[in-house]
């Protein structure tokens, strides 16, 4: 059952706006703002990433009826919408309203909902900071290492507006710990309204710990880890894979908010594009991202490199457009992703090549 609030935004919105344009996917159906377009693999984006979280939240998708209703309101409706002006979106229960398309973010607030709708926000917070993959940027956001961030006792009281990386390193942690079924369970058992208290208790109820411990546990994480790599990159890190012969690779592509991999356009004028890679023999390497047109819309261009490793695996290696940089790459798989920007088309070229003494399997 559609909860009130989407009742309210559809009567308040009806007076002022033409018929809504409906995208169908198999576990998300889009209602945007007339005039708005998705770029060719959003949807498929979208259901490929609420599967993937239904499966590491050892629940089904939502399909049919009960599939997720994400309003996408980018335009001059979105004051009507029921989120604090100060967010870029929210979800109530299992409805997602946002200004950006897609909002990954919020479809883990959706996913989490069929557990509890009133969850402690430092779990929700966690949780959806935690599983919403890479951020869509080249120059994404402000990485706060691990070691910096507040003690977890500082932000369980706090509001979403409030949260830093303690909830999504904490939350991460219980899961490694503990497995995503018992902390599912302590998710649904505490709320907006417990206490410090509360969730001591909960966490020795369900986990067999206690919140010091936890913490304690917490803190010995390392210190210079940040958010990407505490991510799964549920997406990132499965996409297509690229084939090279682990020395030398050479690729130019369209980027087109047409095309059927292009995932956009997020907050009107982003598109990425995701690969993986994976480099056999760890060595040096010199990454350089190469753009074709002159004007202003290559400053949208560039390619990001994050290992799929978790923490010590290294930071995302971000090059923009008609840049270079060199790297010392570990062995493993990383997810690559193209970014440029989704109103006009550009063609970004990316080389990768070993400038190490040695070729791979050499002395």
């Amino acid at each position: 059952m559609r909860g009130r609030a989407l009742i309210i935004v559809a009567a308040a919105l009806s007076a002022c706006e033409g018929p809504l344009e409906v995208f169908e996917g198999e576990h998300v159906v889009v209602r945007a703002e007339p005039g708005f377009d998705l770029c060719g693999g959003t949807m498929a984006h979208m259901d490929e990433f609420v599967a993937r979280l239904a499966a590491e939240m050892q629940q089904a998708p939502p399909t049919g009826d009960e599939r997720i209703e994400f309003r996408w309101y980018p335009g001059e409706h979105w004051a009507l919408l029921p989120c604090r002006r100060s967010a870029f979106g929210c979800a109530r229960g299992d409805e997602v309203f946002s200004v950006l398309m897609p909002h990954n973010h919020e479809l883990v607030h959706a996913l989490a909902s069929e557990r509890s709708r009133r969850a402690l926000p430092f779990f929700a917070e966690g949780l959806a900071e935690g599983y919403q993959g890479l951020h869509w940027q080249a120059d994404g956001l402000t990485e706060l290492p691990l070691g910096q961030a507040k003690r977890v006792q500082d932000e369980l009281g706090g509001g979403p507006a409030e949260l830093g990386l303690a909830s999504v390193g904490f939350v991460r942690l219980l899961v490694q710990q503990h497995g995503m079924a018992k902390f599912l369970a302590l998710y649904s058992l505490l709320s907006r309204r417990s206490s410090v208290t509360d969730v001591d208790e909960a966490l020795r109820t369900v986990l067999g710990v206690s919140l010091d411990e936890s913490i304690a546990a917490f803190e010995a994480l390392p210190a210079d880890c940040i958010r990407p790599q505490l991510d799964p990159k549920l997406l990132e890190c499965s996409a297509p894979a690229l084939e090279w012969d682990d020395s030398r690779l050479a690729v130019f592509r369209m980027l087109d908010c047409s095309q059927d991999d292009a995932v956009g356009p997020y907050d009107g004028d982003h598109l990425q594009v995701l690969h993986t890679l994976t480099v056999r023999e760890p060595g040096t390497f010199e990454l350089r991202a190469i753009a074709e047109r002159p004007d202003e819309a290559v400053s949208l261009n560039a390619v990001v490199m994050t290992p799929c490793s978790g923490c010590g695996g290294g930071p995302p290696i971000r090059v923009l457009a008609r840049e270079r940089a060199r790297a010392d790459l570990a062995a493993g798989r990383y997810s690559l992703r193209w970014m440029g920007p989704a109103a006009v088309p550009t063609t970004l070229g990316f080389l990768l090549e070993r400038v190490d003494a040695s070729e791979p399997g050499g002395p």
